[in-house]
């Protein structure tokens, strides 16, 4: 339900399609982790509507600051940003969207919840048990394959700010040599290029590899921690724009 509500305000935001989520298949965990946490804790007190509109709100908000801060830690990027937004908390989490999970929460509780009850009730146990456990082998085959495409996509980012700092600091270098003799300075100036040259025809090689863009446009408000690092995601972007036109 929670790849379903991504996907649907993607679509009415971009007038498109798109596969959200760290994820491959048609689920967001931060979303079926914040609905378990919810019903979990907050089940007993489902009558006092004001009260598990609160807690549902700071629960909420908690699991999605803590994911948020995690996967930058982890990935030296954040895959979203609502430091554009009032009454933000670093970026990770903010007003508009707290109280817009806070209800979300409390209708799961309230209505939701009861239904889906029902329903998994309507599942027989022969039948229940193997789903159950073939959903869970797809879940760890993706998320494993997600993280792996995740370390592949900052790797790759790495690489190309690696190279394109060597390329900056030979060229700084070509402005600072000083040279007596005229021939030792023209050979140097001719290594210096030459090593310029061949650079940049491994960048150009490694942007031009493929990248895993179904997680640039999962998340379009990437941003990496570093500014060098930005400017490769950047790269990329523009790279993948262009060829798509």
């Amino acid at each position: 339900m929670g790849w379903i509500t991504e996907v649907a305000y993607s679509a009415v935001k971009k007038g498109k399609l798109i596969n959200r989520g760290f994820l491959n298949g048609a689920w967001c965990p931060i979303y079926g982790a914040g609905a378990v946490a919810v019903i979990f804790f907050l089940s007993p007190i489902r009558d006092n509507i004001i009260l598990l509109f609160i807690l549902s709100l700071l629960e909420t908000s908690f699991i999605e600051f803590v994911t948020g801060f995690t996967l930058e830690k982890i990935y030296k990027c954040r895959w979203w940003d609502y430091s554009d937004r009032r009454f933000n908390l670093w970026g990770y989490i903010c007003l508009r969207f707290s109280l817009i999970w806070g209800l979300v929460g409390a209708i799961f509780v309230k209505v939701i919840n009861p239904i889906v009850i029902v329903l998994l009730s309507i599942i027989p146990l022969w039948l229940g048990v193997p789903l159950l456990w073939a959903l869970t082998a797809a879940f760890i085959v993706d998320t494993a394959a997600s993280v792996m495409a995740a370390r592949h996509l900052v790797s790759r980012i790495d690489e190309l700010d690696k190279i394109a700092k060597e390329i900056h600091k030979i060229s700084d270098d070509l402005s600072k040599i000083v040279y007596k003799d005229a021939m030792e300075l023209s050979k140097k100036h001719e290594e210096l290029n030459l090593r310029i040259v061949s650079l940049k025809a491994l960048y150009q090689s490694r942007l031009d590899k493929k990248p895993n863009m179904r997680l640039i446009k999962a998340f379009p408000g990437l941003k990496m921690r570093l500014s060098s690092y930005q400017e490769q995601l950047n790269n990329l972007k523009s790279l993948h724009n262009s060829k798509k036109h």
